[in-house]
């Protein structure tokens, strides 16, 4: 799990826990870089950055720096390459251009791993001009697949500021693959659902999967199961650098897994997110099991 807004009692808390022997998940840490959403601030941050491997073990990564580089698309703070429809500006952004790239090389030269937050057009462009591009240098894109279909919030706030042209071209996902990006699926948890299958199921259909005549997303860039199933596993172990160990059941890594009750190739693409876990198994030994239907 990437913990992607974390703070020194965050950290804390994961630590403690894994101390007392109850953790059972691996995390990665993305420290909140000072600014829009910080959590240390000043005296505090720079502290946390030079002593965060106190807070490591096994289980637990510090090496990671979240860093929000615009706002969102339903505040009209996003920053975007052509300006909003109603508004007639293009956003914001919470770096200068000189900020980001003088923050980037930073973080890069301690050798964080740098995690940005980019929903605007203008936002992403502005963070693979300060690391790359993504094919070039591996950068990661990240997505919350959940969300890449037409909702409420896109049909009534996205669309009218938007229009349908650049809705139609939100969550890229096939097209960075296509590309040679990598791509990997996250939760956005708390604001997005923690079950990674409805994420694949709706990466698939790009369709509500509460209801199978609901309006189509972007169906261009709707992805296959295999795809889907490596951004949550193999490729999100390398995210975390935790490639040769979990992410695959192969000989030689951690038995990390879960066990469903159905084939997800056998099935439906829609009936995806119906499926149950039977159990879940962490460094071998079993840590969540389903309870006994009678």
């Amino acid at each position: 799990m990437i913990d992607a807004w974390s703070s020194e009692l965050e950290m804390k808390v994961y630590k403690a826990i894994d101390d007392d022997g109850g953790l059972s998940l691996r995390v990665r840490n993305s420290i909140t870089d000072e600014g829009v959403f910080a959590k240390d601030t000043g005296n505090d941050f720079e502290r946390v950055l030079n002593t965060r491997s106190q807070y490591e073990s096994e289980r637990i990564s510090t090496g990671s720096i979240k860093m929000f580089v615009d706002g969102v698309l339903e505040g009209e703070t996003a920053s975007l390459v052509e300006p909003y429809l109603e508004l007639g500006h293009t956003g914001f952004r919470n770096y200068s251009k000189e900020d980001l790239f003088s923050r980037v090389a930073r973080y890069e030269a301690m050798g964080l791993q740098i995690h940005m937050h980019t929903i605007g057009d203008g936002a992403a462009r502005a963070g693979l001009d300060a690391i790359d591009r993504f094919a070039q240098l591996k950068v990661t894109a990240n997505f919350t697949a959940a969300w890449t279909y037409p909702d409420k919030w896109v049909t009534e706030l996205n669309l009218p500021v938007l229009g349908n042209a650049r809705v139609d071209r939100m969550y890229p996902i096939a097209s960075i693959v296509r590309a040679g990006g990598l791509v990997v699926g996250g939760s956005d948890w708390i604001y997005g659902p923690l079950n990674p299958l409805e994420s694949i199921e709706v990466a698939i259909t790009r369709q509500d999967p509460s209801d199978s005549a609901a309006p189509l997303g972007n169906v261009a860039d709707a992805i296959d199961l295999e795809t889907a199933l490596k951004a949550y596993t193999v490729n999100a172990a390398w995210l975390m650098h935790r490639e040769d160990s979990v992410g695959s059941i192969e000989v030689g890594k951690r038995a990390d897994l879960v066990v469903l009750d159905r084939n997800l190739f056998e099935i439906p693409s829609t009936q995806i997110s119906e499926a149950k876990v039977l159990f879940t198994i962490f460094d071998g030994e079993i840590v969540y099991r389903a309870a006994q239907e009678h």
